[in-house]
């Protein structure tokens, strides 16, 4: 019978690797992951109530979300409460909002700008009342 051994030289060179990368303070991030958002649900009437979902954004990064509403007009979607949006650890965020009361019937562009400078936007289509 045959047996197949890994040489233990090339198990040991890659923990020791993995070892001083750790002691040198390099760490694994999402920090190449595309900011998004997703609507829910990304479809509505003027007013009706909508979450925007948010992932890739910068940790603690203070998000400004807009509903783009004609050339160079936008309307800002705060949250239910007056407070400030954050990502938080991960880079992820939730907020409730609503669509633009005065949104006419069409499709329309939401965005999300973080003060760290992650950008991320989603269609959002009003139906009509």
């Amino acid at each position: 019978m045959k047996r197949f051994t890994c040489p233990c030289f090339i198990v040991i060179l890659a923990a020791t690797a993995l070892i001083l990368a750790c002691a040198a303070g390099t760490t694994v991030t999402k920090s190449d992951e595309v900011p998004k958002i997703f609507l829910s649900p990304a479809s509505g009437k003027a007013s009706a109530a909508i979450t925007v979902y948010g992932t890739g954004f910068q940790p603690g990064e203070e998000i400004d979300i807009v509903m783009v509403v004609g050339a160079g007009e936008k309307v800002g979607l705060g949250t239910e409460k007056v407070e400030a949006i954050r990502a938080n650890e991960h880079g992820a965020f939730t907020a409730k909002t609503a669509i633009y009361v005065r949104a006419k019937p069409g499709d329309y562009v939401v965005e999300a700008s973080g003060s760290k400078g992650s950008d991320a936007s989603e269609k959002l289509t009003v139906i009509p009342k």
